[in-house]
């Protein structure tokens, strides 16, 4: 809104200038003026760029809890159906199933 309101004092100005020359003092507080706006502007920006991100880490700490919680950069077990495959029974491979058992209920990662 500043912005506009001092764009609008410029056309003023300019449609001023075929009646009015602008001496330093005008042109030095113009200046100023937009100075002090162009940092408002920047503060507000910065502003919104924190609450931004500070959003996005929230919903990425909600969509992937214990990625920022695990030593291990969120890597965690597979979680879901407790399946039974049923593993093929080979003669060149007699001991298969007991050590595929065996991993099932050892394995941890």
């Amino acid at each position: 809104l500043r912005l506009e309101a001092l764009s609008a004092q410029v056309q003023k100005l300019s449609d001023k200038t075929d009646q009015i020359h602008l001496n330093k003092n005008d042109v030095s507080l113009l200046l100023q003026r937009f100075r002090q706006d162009q940092e408002g502007l920047a503060r507000s920006v910065e502003r919104e760029r924190r609450k931004v991100s500070q959003t996005l880490d929230q919903l990425s700490r909600y969509h992937h809890p214990y990625q920022a919680d695990t030593p291990d950069g969120g890597r965690r077990p597979h979680e879901g159906l407790n399946e039974k495959c049923k593993v093929p029974k080979d003669p060149a491979f007699l001991q298969c199933a007991e050590k595929v058992e065996f991993l099932r209920t050892r394995w941890q990662s």
